[in-house]
């Protein structure tokens, strides 16, 4: 009987006793570890973000011009069959970063040439989206084979 009696206010006098200076200290550690992991977590996910719209806006630059050689077949062929089709065009845009409407400079190289016998029916079209964001810098490649005897 003594002994329930001992235990039960040892249990209340542990109960009411509270949490520790250290404790709290070692709470706060904890959960401004965790804080801090989720905006480092949401700063990096908000950059990736932006990286992709960017990488949107050069895929449909070289989706444009693509379609845009594929409409005029008469460039298409002579720039596939004259010494241009050699040398790579450029051509500079200028679109703005949707996040912080920065201008980003998107350089397009366009690469134009038939394959060899006995598949020269075939034109390679390359075209290269070059830009740099925050000094790194970017690059897509769309390459695209057309047939040029319909």
């Amino acid at each position: 009987m003594k002994y329930c009696q001992i235990a039960e206010k040892t249990k209340y006098r542990l109960a009411t006793r509270g949490l520790s200076l250290l404790e709290i200290m070692i709470s706060f550690a904890i959960a401004t570890v965790a804080i801090l992991t989720i905006l480092v977590f949401f700063a990096y996910a908000l950059d990736n973000l932006r990286v992709g719209k960017s990488v949107a806006q050069a895929t449909a630059i070289a989706q444009r011009h693509l379609e845009a050689l594929r409409a005029d077949t008469d460039k298409l062929e002579n720039l596939a069959d004259g010494a241009t089709g050699t040398s790579p065009e450029a051509v500079a845009e200028t679109l703005y970063d949707p996040g912080t409407n920065e201008p980003i400079q998107y350089t397009v190289t366009t690469t134009v040439g038939r394959l060899p016998s006995p598949q020269d029916e075939l034109i390679d079209v390359v075209i290269k989206v070059d830009w740099k964001y925050k000094d790194r810098p970017k690059n897509v490649i769309l390459e695209n084979y057309i047939n040029s005897r319909h």
